[in-house]
């Protein structure tokens, strides 16, 4: 399967210093969630945040929530408009 690249865009308001691994820590987020949800063909937010939550908080602790909630949403804006996205699977249920 050929490779592509994808680029995404987020605007963050920021409150005082900027970490210095922020953007870094932040793509390995987004890349980490594609290719969960590419391997188990998710395209809802629902179920990703249900599958992979939990994990991602205890990996990242110290990360506001919010990063995390948007790296969902750029995951599955992403997989779901992409045209060879692997098909919705529970039936649509999130």
């Amino acid at each position: 399967m050929p490779l592509e690249t994808v680029k995404l865009t987020a605007s963050f308001k920021l409150n005082g210093q900027l970490p210095e691994n922020l953007f870094s820590t932040y793509g390995e987020i987004v890349n980490r969630l594609l290719d969960y949800a590419w391997a188990k063909g998710i395209t809802s937010f629902k179920r990703l945040k249900a599958e992979k939550y939990n994990e991602l908080r205890m990996k990242y602790p110290s990360l506001p929530s919010h990063y995390i909630y948007t790296a969902y949403q750029m995951d599955v804006g992403s997989s779901s408009v992409h045209p060879e996205s692997p098909p919705m699977t529970g039936g649509g249920k999130g």
